[in-house]
């Protein structure tokens, strides 16, 4: 058994992409997340067909998808994009992320 056995994550993260996945966008949504220290911070998550996990859209991941499909959300619905493990540097330190590219053959 591995940690996401014991404590799964309703998010997507690096590890959840040993090798790039095609996945099409079913819904984009504001959500309330919570952060340490009981606050909170309204993201734009994309939940995906056939996926139980979302993935947290950060401004790098939205301005790849917005120049393939548009900055208007409901036009990324059904549309294909792919989802890879990539590093970014965060704090001072290069830390595993979740990138986003459109799939050649869309």
């Amino acid at each position: 058994m591995n940690r996401e056995d014991i404590f799964p994550s309703r998010w997507f993260k690096a590890s959840n992409f040993p090798e790039p996945r095609d996945l099409k966008i079913v819904a984009a949504k504001v959500e309330t997340l919570k952060l340490p220290h009981g606050e909170s911070e309204e993201k734009l998550t994309l939940t995906f067909e056939g996926e139980k996990k979302k993935l947290v859209i950060n401004r790098t991941n939205f301005d790849v998808i917005a120049e393939a499909f548009g900055d208007d959300t409901d036009n990324w619905l059904g549309e294909t994009i792919q989802l890879y493990a990539d590093k970014t540097r965060f704090g001072g330190k290069v830390v595993p992320c979740v990138r986003v590219r459109v799939p050649i053959n869309v």
